[in-house]
């Protein structure tokens, strides 16, 4: 059982760890814009500089908060920190939303209408997440079996 707890534990720190580096990777593309947007065909537009702040602010906060938790892992802080990322989430969904740096008009005519639908979906999407987190932060620590590993059966 001890070993089965120490496999649980350590996947948690390689997957908190994995998501740090992607969102290093992610900061490093976001910001190098000028060097790839040429590239997408006038698809990202120059409005990218309008979103790029929520990009580095969700990312700093994933790198931040995912490289904590792969060191320390605490309950109150896990539920506290997916609450943070779902927010900032929300926040990222609603920028891209209101500044819409793309145009998929040369695409198809109906691309930027289908675009805008798959953002507000994902806006609401996020908006229901972040409800989830305040209620699951709200309710506080579950009982003892959440913590514990699947049971395997012999």
């Amino acid at each position: 059982m001890k070993t089965a707890v120490l496999e649980t534990e350590a996947r948690a720190v390689g997957a908190h760890v994995a998501a740090a580096l992607i969102n290093v990777l992610v900061l490093l593309v976001a910001n190098l814009h000028r060097v790839w947007r040429p590239w997408t065909g006038g698809i990202v537009t120059e409005e990218w500089a309008l979103v790029l702040w929520i990009v580095n602010l969700t990312a700093l906060l994933q790198i931040s908060g995912n490289a904590l938790l792969a060191a320390w892992r605490p309950l109150w802080l896990e539920r506290f920190l997916e609450l943070v990322f779902a927010v900032a989430g929300f926040a990222g969904a609603v920028t891209f939303l209101r500044v819409f740096p793309f145009d998929f008009s040369r695409l198809a005519d109906w691309a930027n209408p289908a675009a805008h639908v798959l953002l507000v979906a994902g806006v609401v999407a996020a908006g229901f997440a972040v409800a989830v987190r305040l209620v699951m932060l709200a309710l506080g620590p579950p009982g003892p079996h959440e913590r514990l590993p699947p049971a395997r059966h012999a």
